[in-house]
C-alpha cells in the first residue's frame, strides 16, 4: 500500500570522482514503524537554494509525488539550506506550510564544536593549532611516523598516534584529542629526542623544538584535558542522534543533557588543572609580559597620583580568557540549537504519552482525547 505522506531530506555530496551530486532520502510510516529510505541520486545543478529546490521538485514530479503531501524536511544548517527567507526550506514552505523544517541534530551539534573552538582565539592558539602541527610533523616524514608508532606499540598505545584535524566532521578532533591524552608521554619524549639529535637537520629540531615547548605549557594539556572530556561526550551523543529509531523528543532530551553536563564542566577547571599539571610535572603558567597602562588623570580626576593597573595572576587570566569563554560559547550555542527544535517539539511532543497509557479506564479516556486531537491536526494538515 503506497503511503500518502512523507518527509524528505536533501544534501550535496562530492563522489570520487569530484561530481557533485544531491542525495534524497525519504522517511514515511509502515504502521506505527517509521522508515528511512535512500531514494537516489541527483544530479546537481548549483548551490543555491532556488537550483536546489528546481531539482528536487522535478524529481518529486517523475515518481508521482507532489510536495503537497509532505510533511516534513530536513537539511543541514547551511544558509541555502535553512535560510529563512530564501533557503531551500523557506522555499518549500512557502509552497506547502504544512512541510515542517527540522535542522539535522548531527549537523546542528558539529556546528556548536566547531563554533565554540573558532570564537576563542587562545584555544586555537594553545591548542588546536598545535594539534595539527603536531600531525603534520610527523605525517610528514616516514621516518618520524614509524619511530613515534614504535614506541607506541610498546606500550600497547597504537591508537594513540596524532591525528588530523577535520572542519567538517567532529569526530576527528574527538580522536585527534583522546590521542594526544593517552600518548602524552610518549610523544613528548620523541619530540625531546628529536629536537636534541645533532644528527636531524637543523630546520627539523627548531620545529620540534617549538612543539616541545608547546606540549610541554600547563595551559597545552589542560585544554587537552578539557577538549577531550567534552568532545567524547559530544562524539557519543552524535552518535546516539544517528540514530534511525530515534524520535524527536529523545534527540532533544539529549541536547539537554549535553547542556548539563557543559554546566557541570565549567566548574572543573581545578580538575582539568591537576590533571594538566600530573602530567606536565609543572604548576607554572605563562607570564605574558606587556607594557603597563597608567590611569588618566584628566578622566579620573579622583584619582590622585599614578596608581598602576591592577595585576592578574596568570591562572586567573587564563581561566578568564581562554577557560570560561569556550564553555559559554559551547552553552550558548547549545541554547541556540535547542531554540532551533521547540516549535515542533510543542506541536508533536504530545505523542510521546502514547507509550505510557494503560488498561485504566481513566488513562484510556486521556489517550482518546490526545488521539482525538492528533486527528485533528491530522485533518487540518490535510487540508491544503
Amino acid at each position: 500500500m503506497a503511503k500518502k505522506y512523507y518527509s524528505v531530506s536533501v544534501d550535496s555530496v562530492e563522489d570520487s570522482s569530484h561530481t557533485d551530486q544531491l542525495t534524497v532520502i525519504s522517511r514515511y510510516l509502515e504502521g506505527n514503524r517509521p522508515v528511512e529510505r535512500f531514494v537516489t541520486f541527483l544530479p546537481s545543478t548549483g548551490h543555491k537554494a532556488e537550483e536546489m529546490a528546481g531539482v528536487l521538485l522535478a524529481f518529486l514530479n517523475r515518481v508521482g509525488l507532489t510536495i503537497q503531501e509532505c510533511r516534513g524536511q530536513s537539511y543541514d544548517n547551511a544558509s541555502n539550506m535553512s535560510g529563512h527567507y530564501k533557503g531551500l526550506q523557506a522555499r518549500i514552505v512557502n509552497m506547502n506550510k504544512y512541510a515542517k523544517y527540522v535542522p539535522c541534530f548531527g549537523h546542528s551539534l558539529n556546528l556548536v564544536g566547531k563554533d565554540a573552538a573558532n570564537s576563542c582565539s587562545e584555544a586555537v592558539r594553545f591548542f588546536f593549532n598545535f594539534v595539527q602541527a603536531l600531525y603534520t610533523f610527523f605525517s610528514g616524514s616516514t621516518w618520524r611516523y614509524k619511530k613515534l608508532k614504535d614506541k607506541l606499540d610498546e606500550k600497547g598505545l597504537s591508537e594513540s598516534m596524532p591525528k588530523k584535524l577535520s572542519d567538517t566532521r567532529w569526530s576527528c578532533h574527538a580522536d585527534a584529542c583522546q590521542a594526544l591524552v593517552h600518548g602524552y608521554e610518549n610523544i613528548i619524549d620523541i619530540l625531546f629526542e628529536f629536537s636534541t639529535d645533532i644528527e636531524e637537520k637543523s630546520e627539523c629540531r627548531i620545529t620540534t623544538k617549538g612543539l616541545f615547548d608547546q606540549i610541554s605549557k600547563l595551559e597545552t594539556v589542560i585544554f587537552a584535558e578539557f577538549w577531550n572530556t567534552v568532545l567524547q561526550r559530544f562524539n557519543s551523543s552524535s552518535k546516539t542522534l544517528h540514530s534511525v529509531q530515534l524520535n524527536l523528543n529523545a534527540a532533544v532530551g539529549v541536547l539537554k543533557l549535553l547542556k548539563e553536563f557543559m554546566n557541570e564542566q565549567g566548574t572543573k577547571f581545578d580538575a582539568f588543572e591537576e590533571a594538566g599539571k600530573r602530567l606536565t610535572n609543572t604548576e607554572e603558567y605563562i607570564v605574558q609580559h606587556r607594557r603597563l597602562q597608567r590611569r588618566n588623570v584628566c578622566q579620573q580626576p579622583l584619582d590622585y597620583g599614578h596608581s598602576e593597573e591592577a595585576q592578574v595572576m596568570p591562572k586567573e587570566a587564563f581561566y578568564a580568557k581562554a577557560f570560561l569563554p569556550c564553555v559559554d560559547k559551547l552553552l550558548m550555542c547549545l541554547e541556540h540549537r535547542l531554540g532551533a527544535y521547540s516549535e515542533v517539539c510543542d506541536l508533536f511532543g504530545f505523542f510521546k504519552n502514547f507509550s505510557t497509557m494503560d488498561s485504566n479506564p481513566l488513562k484510556l479516556q486521556q489517550k482518546s482525547c490526545l488521539l482525538s486531537t492528533s486527528m485533528i491536526w491530522v485533518q487540518h494538515l490535510m487540508i491544503s
